[in-house]
């Protein structure tokens, strides 16, 4: 399973306002860009097989929440196996029903990881996601 598309791209148009992060890498036809997919179709490879479709189907969503959870979750994944640690993924938590998106092991130390993002109201986003529109054309 891959993160991003196996197509042929030929759109070399800048992001625009209004499309979403996967939409804009998936099309976009520049070497740079390609770069940035390669190098996150490493980091999805790394990550927990039996966790892709979820953080694959996250990342694509079109909910900027959503995908940005799924980016972080990525690099927060790709930084901490950097730093030696191993990772568990969804680990139970005793005492309570809450599940973080890591644990972290290396030697002696463990602990849990949540990945969070900040972002506008749910009302606020369809605003803006109105005036990307209008701005796009």
């Amino acid at each position: 399973m891959q993160l991003f598309d196996d197509i042929r791209r030929t759109d070399s148009r800048l992001w625009k306002r209004s499309e979403s992060l996967f939409a804009f890498l998936n099309r976009v036809d520049r070497p740079e860009f390609a770069r940035v997919r390669e190098l996150m179709e490493a980091w999805f490879a790394r990550y927990s097989a039996d966790s892709h479709m979820d953080i694959r189907e996250r990342f694509r969503d079109a909910d900027p929440h959503q995908a940005l959870g799924a980016f972080w979750e990525l690099v927060l994944h790709e930084l901490h196996l950097g730093l030696g640690y191993a990772l568990e993924r969804d680990p139970a938590v005793p005492e309570t029903t809450k599940r973080p998106d890591f644990l972290a092991t290396r030697g002696d130390v463990d602990f849990y990881l949540e990945g969070t993002i900040i972002g506008y109201s749910d009302d606020e986003m369809a605003r803006r996601r109105r005036r990307d529109l209008v701005l796009d054309f």
